[in-house]
Order: C-alpha cells, then sequence, then structure tokens
C-alpha cells in the first residue's frame, strides 16, 4: 500500500511528461503553519484570510425542498420536521463555515465520486477532478451572472480567467495566453506591467521577466493619489503596457478604497489613452455603502474598452470569502497545459482549490436556493469583517484605521515586531514591505500586514500585541523610494 501511495504521489505531479518542481511555503502559508503548531489557547491568526465568528451563529437546512432557515424554530414553522433537519452550527470564536457550501460539497461527492476520484487522471490533464462538458457550460453561466449579469461576456473585450493564485496566474496564464493572442494579430507584445503601491511583495517578484513601474497608490491623507497614476500614463508607452489594479473596496494590505469618482477618472484615463487593464477581484466586496456598478472594471465594461478580470475567489471558499468564477481560455488544449505546469509549480506544488471549487460552483449554479444561501453566507462574512475592524480601531484608539475599507489592513510595525507578537503575545501576522518608502538597505522598509475578522472575545489581546509591537519596534522612518511614479 505505502509503495502505491508513493508511486501516486509521484505521478500526481506530472502533467505531459514534465514534472513539477516544489517550492518554499509563502510568508502567508508559513505563517499560518507556526501558528497551528501553537498550543496556546489564547493564539490568533492575522496571516490567511479566515474569519472568525464573534457569535454563536445556526442555520438550518431542509434537504427535502432546499430550504434554509437562521433557527430551529423558523424550520418548524416552514413545515421542517425536526429529524429531517439539518442543524450546522458556527460558534463564536471558531472558523467562519458557510454551510451553503458544505451541502454544495457533499452533492458534489455524491454526483462526481467515480470520475474525481476514479484511476484515469488522464481524463482532464489540466486539472484533476474538474468537471467538463455541460457541466463546464454551467458554471460559465453561472459565473456571467455573477460578474456582470447573464450574457454580458464579450470574448473580444474581455477575457476573464481563474487561477490558483493570483501573482502567478498573472505571469504564468494571463501574459503568455495575452501575448499570444497579440501576436497573432501583429499586435506588439506587453513588455511592461504597471501597478500601485496597493500590490505588495508577491507582485513586483513575480513579474521579473518585464519592466515593471509603480505609482504611488494614496496620498498622505489616505486618497487615491490620481496624479501619480496619470503621471505613469504619460510615462508609459499604451501599446507594450498592461495595468494592473486590484477592486477598489480596497481588499489589499493598504486598506485605501478609491471613491466612484476616483474609478471614473481612472477610466477616462485608460480609455483616451488606449491602454489595457487587468483587474484582480479574488475577494467580496467589504465595504457597506458600496455600488457595483462603481467597480472599475463594471465602468470598462458598460463603456466597451478592452480590459481583462482574474479571480482567484477559490482559495477561500471554505470560508464563504471567495469561489472560483470564471474560466474562460484563449490559446490551444497545449498551451493550457504547459502554462498549467508553471502555474502549480509556482504555487508550491499545491493544488489549493480547482477540484473542490469547480464542484461546489457547479452545484451553487444548478440551484438557485443553494445560491441564495451562499449569498447569505457572503453577506454574515462582510458584517464579520467590517464588525472586526470597527471593534480593533475602538481598542487601539486608532482612527485612521475606520476609514480603511477591506479585509487587510497595513501597520508600520517592524519585522523584528512581528516576530515579537508571535512569540510574547501568540499573535501571528505577516511580515510585508512598504513599497512608498525604502530604508538604509535600499529596500522597501518592513511593514506587517494584518487581516480583519477575528472576534470580539480576541481583540483586546490582538489589540495590546500591536500596541506594543508598534511602540517598541516601528518601522523605519526611511525615505522615498525613487523607484515610484511622484507627480510633481
Amino acid at each position: 500500500m505505502q509503495g502505491d501511495a508513493h508511486i501516486f504521489a509521484r505521478e500526481f505531479w506530472k502533467n505531459q511528461d514534465r514534472t513539477v518542481e516544489q517550492k518554499p511555503q509563502n510568508p502567508i502559508a508559513a505563517k499560518q503553519a507556526l501558528y497551528n503548531k501553537d498550543p496556546r489557547e489564547h493564539k490568533v491568526s492575522l496571516a490567511q484570510g479566515m474569519v472568525f465568528n464573534d457569535q454563536d451563529r445556526i442555520r438550518v437546512y431542509d434537504p427535502k425542498t432546499g430550504t434554509w432557515f437562521d433557527s430551529m424554530a423558523d424550520a418548524t414553522a416552514g413545515g421542517c420536521a425536526p429529524k429531517g433537519c439539518e442543524v450546522f452550527k458556527n460558534k463564536a470564536g471558531k472558523i467562519f463555515h458557510s454551510p451553503a457550501v458544505f451541502v454544495a460539497h457533499r452533492r458534489a461527492l455524491d454526483r462526481f465520486e467515480q470520475s474525481q476520484f476514479g484511476d484515469d487522471t488522464a481524463q482532464n490533464p489540466a486539472a484533476y477532478g474538474t468537471p467538463t462538458g455541460p457541466l463546464f457550460q454551467e458554471a460559465l453561466a453561472f459565473d456571467g451572472d455573477d460578474i456582470y449579469g447573464e450574457g454580458k461576456y464579450a470574448a473580444e473585450q474581455t477575457v476573464s480567467f481563474q487561477t490558483l493564485g493570483m501573482a502567478s496566474g498573472y505571469r504564468h496564464l494571463v501574459l503568455p495566453v495575452l501575448n499570444s493572442v497579440r501576436k497573432s494579430l501583429d499586435l506588439p507584445l506587453f513588455e511592461t506591467i504597471a501597478m500601485g503601491t496597493n500590490f505588495y511583495g508577491a507582485y513586483p517578484a513575480t513579474f521579473a521577466d518585464q519592466n515593471i513601474y509603480r505609482y504611488r497608490y494614496a496620498t498622505e491623507n489616505g486618497e487615491f493619489d490620481l496624479a501619480s497614476f496619470e503621471k505613469a500614463t504619460q510615462l508609459l508607452d499604451p501599446q507594450t503596457t498592461l495595468f494592473l489594479f486590484d477592486m477598489s473596496c480596497g481588499n489589499n494590505f493598504v486598506g485605501i478604497k478609491r471613491t466612484r469618482q476616483d474609478n471614473e477618472n481612472i477610466a477616462q484615463i485608460l480609455i483616451d489613452k488606449k491602454f489595457y487593464s487587468e483587474h484582480d477581484i479574488a475577494y467580496p466586496n467589504l465595504d457597506q455603502a458600496f455600488d457595483l456598478d462603481w467597480e472599475l472594471y463594471r465602468i470598462l465594461q458598460t463603456a466597451g474598452a478592452p480590459h481583462g478580470v482574474q479571480s482567484s475567489r477559490g482559495k477561500k471558499d471554505k470560508y464563504a470569502s471567495r469561489l472560483a468564477f470564471h474560466h474562460i481560455y484563449l490559446g490551444s488544449s497545449e498551451q493550457r497545459s504547459e502554462i498549467f505546469t508553471h502555474l502549480v509549480s509556482e504555487n508550491r506544488s499545491k493544488f489549493l482549490a480547482m477540484p473542490d471549487t469547480w464542484s461546489y460552483l457547479v452545484e451553487i449554479a444548478r440551484d438557485p436556493l443553494l445560491k441564495e444561501a451562499h449569498e447569505s453566507d457572503n453577506r454574515v462574512f462582510v458584517d464579520i469583517v467590517n464588525s472586526s475592524r470597527t471593534n480593533l480601531a475602538e481598542a487601539l484608539n486608532w482612527g485612521w484605521m475606520t476609514s480603511r475599507s477591506g479585509m487587510f489592513d497595513m501597520v508600520n510595525i517592524s519585522h523584528k515586531g512581528v516576530d515579537i507578537m508571535a512569540q510574547d503575545f501568540a499573535i501571528y501576522a505577516v511580515p510585508a514591505r512598504n513599497q512608498d518608502i525604502i530604508g538604509p538597505d535600499g529596500q522597501p522598509v518592513g511593514v506587517t500586514r494584518i487581516k480583519h475578522g477575528i472576534p470580539k472575545s480576541k481583540i483586546q489581546g490582538v489589540a495590546e500585541a500591536l500596541q506594543y509591537a508598534a511602540q517598541k519596534h516601528p518601522s523605519d522612518a526611511g525615505k522615498t523610494n525613487p523607484d515610484i511614479i511622484l507627480a510633481r
């Protein structure tokens, strides 16, 4: 049996005779691994995008009718026999799970048991276990309805991808495919990537083969730096430059969001100067006052301007924060297969979510009631993150934090402070760098990326750790990074 397991493991990481090279853990996964091993009961993870309940929650499911209820009393009143109901409990202080995803997973196992766990891995070498044929089309239809509205995709104008990881996905999937298409149309290849300083480590490290230009994302007042962005569009060639954006709701480690006017201004500049742009939409929106029509990629869609959209929502689907939505690939099957090989290698030899996510997605696409239940879970997720941010800001008396948005924030704590928080307080956060400022070593200064979505009972302990580290181990003051495009 053990020999068979070794053979399976060895063959599993081959794709058309190309062995996938194993990679070390990234900083986020490494911090989470240390958190998992820590025996202290009061430990808290501010590393991965997991969300923790701030109160006990219950969802009741009637499998006969597919109906969902918020209490056992509601379920009984709705005609669900107590013995026939399924009760899902999310306990305070524990990771928030989506009952809808659990049900979708169970259905998928029943539907795809033979094909997903069969012996013939060659059935679909690009993603073992991924549904194909009609089910693939159902998933695409669900995605189209979610992003732009049913039937709104235009392949000539919008190229969309789902990948196992955002940064590596752009390098190994999006750019090769885009450049392949551009070459076939006798257009210049993209050689330059332009992005704001809200993108941290993984992105600039990933685009090692391209020229990288960064504009300053936020001013000292915490507003989007439109002047710096516009200066970048004046300096760069629209024929060979791709602009990369995240969602405007602040789902990045800086936590700064763009306004509707910001996005309209950005879109107008991109259109006037004929720049192509790609949009990272890995998270659901976390801004309560946000209107989806204000989003930059939707403004471009309405205007009919070329752009691309990429999602890696699948990595956190069990926490209701992401689902993999769009899978539109351009190019031959051979191109896709080779790109996939590189893509898995870049993501540290782990299938982060592809097979499971596809199967959940298909089930949610087939059942409107299940989709509605998942959307309800998503709203709970957003509420938890927002209340977590508010509670932490109050405990720290950090008023600036309440004006931020999204799941993450950048805190001016050095990497030494990150280690101290883990060692002395059992608080695990991710070391990052502020691209706007460089220290004595010529590198962007060390800062700390923290995530929101922790239970109220843990807020005080987290606040004490952050306050101590910020006082004892602040980031370097540094000086302005000369590589950042500034409007003067």
